[in-house]
């Protein structure tokens, strides 16, 4: 990933830089990263969670890198590992809480260990969670507590409430039962916000969507139309990603936020797909920074209405608040290839699913998008102020007097965080100087 140019200030030249430079076939492939890629993932992964900078891949999986796994596995930034002999079924969903993974899915066993659709893992050993549950689609932690939702919207299954918690000594329900499949969990402070397909969430009256404070449920105004497929948090605000309806050629969907008291349109559109292909739409949504991230099985994506400025994109797309943006080339494959979950730590986006390329490049299944970053830079009355967003967090600021690959030095100047920014103020000096930001 690399961003250049010069820029002049009395006798101080500056180079923008975010290392390293790559070569592209599309604007944006540099950014694909495939050290993850290669051998990449076998089988079928579905669900993702960061813990810090290590990764938790579940699904159906026989092997990661040249690891032989049983349907999970970790990334820690450079190797892929087992947790154990894994589990013996699918995992559709991870969490994690301080030291341990817990992973749910549907199976029966877990390290040798007789589970129900549910287990932990402590870094070194599997356990149950009491009796365990009825399969499950959703995790997600509030404190010292794993809450588990149940259910698809394209099943019958019952369930005693849909969705209940752990305390780490047994089971409990939620404020009551809810009359439908939850398929989405996301967790905020000390609230809980849960998605599917119901109309009644303990008490209360919820369309689709409702949160749960510690004490009761609650609705969001009148709630959704249809299931969300995401829900992401950003401060005091809610954001919903959802497929509300699907013609023959195109599925359509929504961006909305909750502020707390209204629903508020963000943006909607179409996604372009092949003919006679009812498979498209969109798996997973993502925040990085101050952008959103969509993926799933589209060619295409654009804005209400009816796909209003259509941008070509392969399965995977950026909306920044005002446009849509394609990630290179973005995935790549034979048949269905599709993006089924992502995850993002601000920096780095992780993304998973059934595919064979990134950016043009061999990557099985999983690839890394290094999200870039520009390094701002202003002339202040104490020198010069340069700054990046402060969710790039993995970046050191360097800088040298001669053009050279071993001359960057780490500016040695203190840092701090402001609106959302890492500001550095250095002096300047009677000699040019190059400033660059480079991916630790």
């Amino acid at each position: 990933m690399e961003a250049a140019g010069f820029k002049g200030f009395r006798s101080l030249f500056l180079l923008f830089v975010c290392s390293p430079l790559l070569g592209s076939a599309a604007p944006g492939d540099e950014n694909w990263d495939d050290s993850v890629g290669v051998p990449g993932i076998q089988g079928h992964p579905a669900a993702l969670s960061f813990s810090g900078h290590e990764l938790y891949v579940g699904g159906y999986l026989t092997s990661a890198g040249d690891v032989p796994v049983r349907n999970i596995a970790k990334w820690d930034g450079t190797n892929w590992s087992a947790l154990g002999s894994g589990v013996n079924g699918y995992v559709f969903a991870i969490a994690t809480l301080g030291p341990d993974v817990f992973v749910g899915g549907s199976f029966s066993e877990a390290g040798g260990i007789n589970v129900s659709n549910i287990a932990r893992w402590d870094g070194t050993n599997w356990a149950a969670l009491g009796p365990g549950v009825a399969p499950v689609s959703a995790l997600a932690t509030i404190g010292q507590e794993l809450f588990v939702g149940h259910g698809f919207c394209w099943q019958n299954a019952a369930s005693a409430s849909f969705v209940e918690r752990w305390d780490g000594a047994g089971w409990a329900d939620v404020g009551g039962a809810l009359d439908g499949p939850v398929t989405v969990l996301a967790a905020s402070g000390s609230e809980l916000f849960a998605g599917g397909c119901f109309s009644q969430a303990g008490s209360v009256a919820a369309t689709n969507i409702a949160k749960w404070d510690g004490t009761q449920w609650s609705a969001l105004g009148s709630g959704l139309s249809t299931a969300p497929s995401a829900i992401r948090v950003m401060g005091s605000d809610v954001y919903v990603f959802s497929l509300y309806s699907r013609l023959f050629y195109e599925t359509r969907f929504s961006l909305a936020k909750w502020d707390g008291s209204n629903w508020l349109s963000v943006v909607c559109g179409d996604f372009g797909i092949p003919c006679c292909d009812f498979m498209a739409g969109a798996n997973d949504m993502i925040v990085g920074g101050n952008d959103f991230y969509i993926g799933g099985l589209f060619t295409g994506i654009g804005r209400c209405p009816d796909g209003v400025d259509f941008l070509q994109a392969s399965d995977v797309a950026k909306w920044d608040g005002a446009n849509w943006s394609s990630l290179g080339r973005g995935i790549g494959g034979h048949g269905n290839q599709t993006v089924s979950a992502l995850a993002a730590t601000g920096d780095e986006l992780f993304v998973i699913g059934n595919f064979d390329s990134a950016g043009g490049k061999p990557s099985a299944n999983c690839a890394i998008w290094r999200i870039p970053y520009s390094l701002s830079v202003n002339l202040s009355a104490n020198g010069i102020t340069l700054s990046w967003p402060a969710t790039g967090s993995n970046f050191v600021l360097e800088s040298t007097v001669t053009l050279g690959p071993a001359n960057w030095l780490a500016v040695a100047q203190p840092w701090t965080i402001q609106s959302g920014q890492i500001i550095v103020t250095n002096e300047i000096s009677s000699d040019s100087r190059f400033y660059r930001l480079r991916r630790r």
